[in-house]
């Protein structure tokens, strides 16, 4: 799973490009982006209640990220 607060939509299109040829999808992100717009920081919570109702098996790995003003941007891995 990859759940992450996108800067902007050049940032969106870079995440989609690099995790897609790796099986991986943001379309939990854009969802809640399509439903709410740019949150901010908030938005990565809002994608991950989106997976947790999805309920992801035990063991299953996900990332978060989170893009902000200027060059900043964080990250975390999560185990379900």
């Amino acid at each position: 799973h990859l759940i992450f607060h996108p800067g902007g939509k050049k940032i969106i299109q870079t995440v989609e490009d690099l995790f897609g040829g790796m099986g991986k999808n943001i379309d939990d992100t854009k969802e809640v982006l399509r439903l709410y717009g740019n949150m901010s920081s908030a938005t990565v919570l809002y994608v991950l209640e989106r997976i947790m109702d999805s309920q992801p098996k035990p063991g299953e790995k996900g990332l978060m990220l989170s893009f902000g003003p200027g060059f900043s941007a964080q990250r975390i891995l999560l185990e379900f």
